[in-house]
């Protein structure tokens, strides 16, 4: 059951809920030819320390491929290292 939320998402965006758009929804929106797309990730620590990582011109794989993502450009000045992957807010 869980991975049918994974794929399928649950929540209402519009109930300012517990959302997730899922997976698959997520592929299909990624995979426009005419449309590239940021993806904001923000970790709270368990200091209370918000980190966030912005993503540029990203897509997912198919679900055979297990939704890996791919052509993915970190982006936070110019810096494209791993280890500045989130930066605190």
């Amino acid at each position: 059951m869980i991975y049918v939320f994974d794929r399928y998402g649950f929540g209402n965006l519009s109930a300012n809920e517990d959302f997730w758009w899922g997976l698959e929804n997520i592929y299909r929106m990624t995979n426009q030819q005419w449309r590239t797309y940021l993806m904001r990730v923000e970790i709270i620590t368990s200091g209370n320390v918000i980190k966030i990582g912005d993503f540029r011109r990203f897509k997912l794989n198919s679900e055979d491929k297990k939704y890996s993502i791919v052509t993915v450009n970190y982006n936070y000045g110019t810096s494209n290292s791993t280890s500045n992957l989130f930066h605190s807010r």
